[in-house]
């Protein structure tokens, strides 16, 4: 037999035994798999966000146009070696590596707020009420402000606390506050309110000196004032009906508004590691969305012509679809339920293309779309807990 006919058989290099390891196999230098490359860009995606946050001071703001620039080149060349799955593979994920730092600069620059001093003395704010974060005799507020004397470019949001004196949210008020930028850290490594501040718009915390009283309402915003109004609203009237003990929970896991949750009730979850069940996350849209999609499809399954000619699901998806996003809108959208939502979707949206719900690509295409929205995410607990939490459950099932 001519050596020519002899099949090929070498021993690989080191580089190309880590390639199929980390991508599967088989692959070969001359195989790109996209479908298993998928996994591991919002790896290197999250990896590049969180490369930003780790130095103590904050990087050169020429790195941003650099880092946007070199990951379309990067990703640009990657198209012409699609032959070669190392050079293809290697392009690639350097090019979402930058871009993933990238974003997370964008994403902090675009959250800072005009800069101005602050000093001691108490100042006029204008704005409409946007949320109620905590009871009590003198609540905190958050305030999306229209004016604020001694500076021509107000900030977009402060927070006060005030006593509302029969305000509410969507109410455009006006007060005279003592106003300083966010507090850090209580304790080094602790949590740093002045950070989350900061990717909120919270540029001013402090206290009111005078009683609120009502202000002309500025143009714009009419939407957001009524949603904010109705959350209220509703809010309202489930503590009034469920009373005092429960009532305040009940508005907080509906409408995400715990202002009315008792002091006694908020330790309790606290001392029993069961704080995080106020706030709206993924075992709320879990329940929420997945309760109305095994309710539809089970209604629509017991229509016997019906379910002999189509399939309930897809219907029943769209329908639980929908609904996540009006309860992501009614409980005022934070970031953890923007994160659940986002999966909530994922799963749903694949049932409507006949695609498996349950995998680790949609699991990575999830983690995408968090990172882009909120690329902060990646270095606090909850991201990382969640992610981490659904893809063993992917794994193990």
């Amino acid at each position: 037999m001519a050596r020519s006919e002899l099949p090929l058989s070498r021993e690989l290099s080191w580089l190309e035994r880590l390639i199929k390891a980390l991508f599967g196999a088989p692959l070969t230098v001359n195989q790109p798999d996209a479908a298993r490359l998928i996994l591991w860009v919002p790896l290197v995606f999250g990896i590049g966000a969180a490369a930003y946050f780790l130095p103590a001071t904050e990087p050169a703001g020429w790195l941003l146009p650099v880092a946007a620039g070199s990951c379309l080149t990067l990703i640009g060349v990657s198209a012409f070696f699609r032959a070669n799955a190392l050079a293809f593979y290697g392009f690639v994920l350097c090019g979402f590596l930058l871009a993933g730092f990238g974003v997370a600069q964008w994403r902090t620059f675009d959250a800072a707020p005009p800069q101005f001093d602050t000093g001691e003395r108490a100042t006029t704010v204008v704005g409409w009420i946007e949320a109620v974060e905590r009871g009590g005799s003198r609540p905190r507020i958050r305030l999306r402000v229209t004016e604020l004397s001694g500076t021509e470019t107000p900030p977009e949001r402060v927070r006060v606390r005030v006593g509302l004196a029969g305000f509410g949210p969507g109410d455009t008020v006006s007060l005279r506050a003592v106003l300083t930028r966010p507090p850090g850290p209580a304790a080094p490594g602790g949590y740093d309110p002045a950070r989350a501040a900061w990717y909120d718009r919270i540029a001013l915390t402090g206290f009111a000196v005078s009683d609120l009283s009502a202000a002309e309402p500025a143009q714009g915003d009419h939407l957001a004032r009524a949603l904010a109004r109705y959350r209220w609203q509703l809010a309202e009237r489930i503590r009034a009906k469920a009373g005092e003990e429960t009532g305040g929970i009940a508005a907080a896991l509906l409408t995400g508004d715990r202002s009315g949750v008792r002091p006694e009730d908020a330790e309790t979850l606290r001392v029993s590691g069961l704080g995080h069940i106020l706030a709206i996350s993924g075992l709320h849209m879990a329940l929420f969305a997945g309760g109305i999609y095994f309710a539809v499809r089970f209604a629509l399954a017991s229509v016997d012509r019906y379910a002999r000619a189509h399939d309930p699901r897809k219907p029943a998806a769209a329908i639980a679809l929908i609904a996540a996003t009006g309860y992501l809108i009614l409980s005022g959208a934070a970031i953890p339920t923007q994160r659940a939502w986002v999966m909530a979707g994922v799963v749903l949206i694949g049932v409507m293309l006949d695609r498996r719900a349950f995998s680790m690509r949609s699991l990575a295409l999830a983690a995408m779309v968090v990172i882009f929205l909120a690329p902060e995410s990646v270095v606090e607990a909850g991201f990382q807990m969640s992610f981490a939490a659904v893809a063993a459950l992917i794994a193990v099932y």
